[in-house]
């Protein structure tokens, strides 16, 4: 800029130095409010080092503007549908950088910042309790030291456990199993998302319990299991199936954990022992007998599938022995597992809560309150609906028996054991009016029921209670009674390195891979 006032401007090329000649005059017709251009001097002589797409005044102001309506809706959304969404707007493309900075400050005015939202949680929890009580919380926090010296008004924050009565009521009227897993945070402090997913009789999923943790460690993993045991779980019989994780495993095994038969069971996630099988034997076809062994219902599949398997090594066989069957098989602790042999329920979870990662703890907090309280206003409206109409069992179940009912008509039923889930059957040629014989009807039934070992979840009813609670609304921030006790600040070890964009700490392997 050489000269510029509120009627004319004069620039030059920034190269002008190095000899460049090229040079722009405008000015304003005041009488025709419009700009003129009254001399452009010389062509660029210049090669710029590299070509910008953006603009010295496209600065954060105009760049959050744009994107702060989109961060609101999707927070993990991609730095590319950022900049596209810029472009769009201001016809220039800003750099990744620079939109990844304004990202951060986005999310800091829509979420609060990070460091302080540690501090929020005390808080916080305090009002869902008090706004909701029954509300389960378990804040778990370490004293803080400056360099040496133990800062007195400060504590470090360690991980916290929470839950709702509303989820708590709820599993009463699920099937008797939880998922468990860990899902990793990223930006300024890491740390992981334990979280724990039961199944309704309707097959909706349910997340009942969550902690925040520094890592997927035994202390951690005790921790969580150990106030989910307490306060969300605590009937007897029921299944964890989880990824074979040895936090986990410890966790389960040790002698006070209330994790033991017959109290509870234990399975292993079948898709993480493929994955690790593949990795160790590179067999794509023990593979699938190894899954189709896991899979099969009887013994006898299981044997022809493990003879399959020993064909092609007996390497694997002894692999295989080492675990228990009734950890990894279907057809050991059918009546326990409902079907399930994964860990796909949290894994449903995880692609549903996979924008919360990137927020701050707080917002965390909130985020799953208000999502939960969301789904029970839903769900509880479709089961009421479905009761209204004279349904007696679950939308899943009657599902279930028309599609079994497909390939029946020509069956009729000569022997039921409903005990031992054993049926005989012949089959006919087939007549008119032959899908309305009752025997029918009752082998298809019998045979799904089976399939749901425990009849009292897969009523409508049952259904409608798991989500009958609700859940109240949290008051705004401004009314929240004052938090007393100690300012609670971030673990240091926790803040991840700001030296380049963040690297996702997952590793993918065959399990990722769409079978």
């Amino acid at each position: 800029m050489i000269e510029s006032d509120r009627l004319k401007y004069h620039v030059q090329c920034r190269q002008a130095d190095n000899g460049c000649q090229w040079s722009l005059r405008v000015a304003l017709r005041q009488n025709l409010g419009y700009w003129e251009v009254r001399r452009v001097g010389g062509v660029h002589s210049c090669l710029a080092p590299t070509m910008s797409q953006g603009h010295r005044q496209l600065d954060s102001s105009l760049i959050c503007r744009v994107i702060l309506p989109l961060i609101q809706s999707n927070p993990s959304v991609s730095i590319p549908v950022l900049q596209g969404a810029v472009q769009a707007s201001y016809h220039f493309k800003p750099s990744y950088r620079k939109v990844w900075m304004d990202k951060q400050k986005a999310i800091t005015q829509i979420y609060g910042d990070w460091k302080e939202s540690y501090n929020k949680v005390p808080k916080l929890l305090q009002a869902l309790q008090s706004c909701f009580p029954g509300t389960i919380c378990d804040l778990s926090v370490k004293p803080f030291y400056d360099g040496h010296l133990l800062v007195r008004d400060y504590s470090m924050f360690d991980k916290v456990f929470w839950s709702f009565p509303s989820c708590v009521k709820a599993f009463h009227h699920c099937k008797p199993f939880v998922s468990v897993d860990g899902m990793h945070l990223y930006r300024t402090y890491g740390g992981v998302l334990l979280i724990a997913v039961a199944q309704d009789g309707n097959s909706n999923v349910l997340p009942i319990a969550f902690a925040i943790v520094e890592s997927e460690s035994t202390e951690s993993w005790s921790f969580f299991l150990t106030n989910m045991r307490r306060d969300v779980t605590p009937k007897d019989g029921m299944l964890v199936i989880f990824d074979k994780f040895q936090a986990i495993k410890a966790t389960l095994i040790s002698d006070d954990s209330g994790w033991h038969p017959p109290r509870a069971y234990h399975a292993y996630c079948i898709r993480h022992m493929a994955a690790n099988f593949l990795t160790r034997f590179k067999s794509a076809e023990g593979k699938r007998y190894l899954i189709n062994a896991a899979y099969s219902p009887s013994k006898a599949g299981y044997e022809w599938n493990m003879d399959a398997l020993r064909g092609v090594s007996p390497t694997i066989i002894d692999w295989a022995g080492h675990f228990r069957k009734e950890i990894w098989l279907q057809h050991c602790e059918s009546e326990h597992r409902f079907g399930h042999i994964t860990t796909n329920l949290f894994e449903c979870i995880n692609v549903v809560l996979n924008d919360t990662r990137y927020l701050p703890i707080s917002a965390i907090v909130r985020i799953m309150y208000k999502r939960l309280q969301k789904l029970f206003v839903t769900k509880g409206r479709e089961e009421q609906s479905q009761l209204a109409a004279g349904c007696q069992f679950s939308q899943r179940l009657l599902a279930a028996i028309e599609k079994n009912g497909e390939g029946i008509p020509k069956m009729r039923v000569t022997h039921c054991d409903r005990r031992a889930s054993v049926f005989v059957v012949e089959e006919l040629e087939p007549f008119e009016g032959w899908g309305a014989v009752p025997s029918v009807f009752g082998y298809r039934r019998a045979r799904v029921t089976a399939a749901y070992s425990n009849p009292s979840t897969i009523r409508a009813e049952a259904v409608f209670k798991v989500y009958e609670m609700g859940f109240s609304p949290i008051p705004d921030e401004s009314m929240w009674a004052e938090w007393h006790g100690m300012r609670l600040c971030p673990n240091p070890v926790m803040r991840r390195k700001a030296t380049r964009r963040p690297v996702s700490t997952r590793f993918w392997n065959h399990m990722d891979e769409t079978e």
